[in-house]
């Protein structure tokens, strides 16, 4: 015998019923029917095999209707004993389907934070000790070495700042992580903001790491005002510069441009680096990309920085895209923001 699995308490209290007012009607009819026709063991018989009949139905279907919440409450002790996610059916189309769902959802969600706040730790242990050690090493040798021949200590200083760029750029993207955890389930309120003055503030607090390699930056920008966060925007802006400035060549040229286009304003970030082939624009966004590479000056790349500007981006109904025309001709990044007036 087939069921269907979207079953109710409505569905319930209508099989209850239909199955005992026929019991209840034959029941009454054997009790009105001549004396003599039927002996009074005969009727008792009768009426106690059709209560156990309707009652075993009862309960038959009362084990369907609650299949389901024994099915949840299995997933649930399997996730919490194994941490093996549940593939919960979802076919249920009542209050019950519902809650399957709903925990099921929140199962997913719940592994997918642990996830990456395991990631978080990983980055941490991994990319801040490393640099710490070489940082005191370093210092270690030039505390040494005072004195000695002038190129080598350039060479040691140089060492100890780009470890340390790297430290603060890894130190940025774990801020950002922790930041986009903290909005998962946030309403972001938007402000107007004066773009302009966004975008100088980040070039002058960028200027010695773009100084350091004698880059120019060349800025040219429409004053605009965007719908954005201020913070976040920050962030963003200021890893979009740190990239062009990681894969430009010494002497080079950064071009720093804005421009409005209907109701978006586009923010596009140039440079004349390393570039990377077409068809890898977006696989630069994945989280923990293998295509990360050093910079033009040994630079590191964690490879997460570009995936949490893009997650960051669409908090503010922004969009981050790459161009470039193929290895060795530099790249573009445009962040898209709405304009404030739009």
């Amino acid at each position: 015998m087939g069921f269907k699995k979207h079953y109710s308490a409505k569905f319930l209290g209508i099989a209850f019923i239909g199955i005992h007012v026929p019991l209840l009607g034959l029941v009454t009819w054997l009790t009105l029917r001549p004396l003599g026709s039927l002996n009074g063991l005969t009727i008792l018989a009768i009426t106690l095999v059709l209560t156990l009949v309707a009652t075993g139905i009862t309960l038959f279907l009362l084990n369907q209707l609650i299949a389901p919440i024994h099915l949840t409450h299995q997933a649930l002790r399997q996730y919490l004993t194994t941490q093996t996610l549940p593939q919960l059916p979802d076919q249920y189309h009542d209050e019950v389907g519902t809650l399957m769902r709903d925990v099921d959802y929140s199962l997913h969600t719940l592994d997918q934070l642990i996830q990456e706040k395991k990631d978080l730790i990983y980055l941490f242990s991994h990319n801040l000790r490393s640099p710490s050690i070489t940082v005191l090493s370093l210092t270690h040798l030039l505390q040494n070495r005072l004195g000695a021949e002038q190129r080598r200590e350039r060479e040691f200083t140089e060492q100890i700042e780009r470890t340390m760029h790297g430290l603060l750029s890894t130190m940025d993207s774990l801020l950002m992580l922790l930041r986009l955890g903290e909005m998962q389930d946030q309403a972001l309120t938007l402000e107007p903001l004066q773009l302009t003055s966004l975008l100088e503030e980040t070039i002058t607090e960028l200027q010695p790491q773009w100084s350091s390699k004698q880059l120019t930056v060349d800025l040219q920008l429409a004053a605009q005002e965007v719908q954005s966060q201020r913070g976040l925007l920050n962030q963003i802006l200021q890893n979009l510069v740190q990239n062009a400035i990681k894969f430009s060549p010494r002497a080079g040229t950064i071009r720093v441009h804005s421009e409005r286009q209907g109701a978006q304003v586009i923010v596009s970030i140039s440079d004349q680096g390393i570039g990377f082939a077409p068809e890898l624009a977006e696989a630069l966004f994945m989280k923990f990309t293998p295509h990360g590479r050093k910079g033009t000056a040994q630079e590191k790349s964690n490879g997460i920085g570009l995936y949490l500007c893009r997650q960051l981006a669409a908090k503010m109904r922004a969009e981050i895209r790459a161009h470039s025309p193929g290895e060795g001709k530099g790249a573009t990044f445009e962040l898209v923001l709405p304009a404030a007036s739009a």
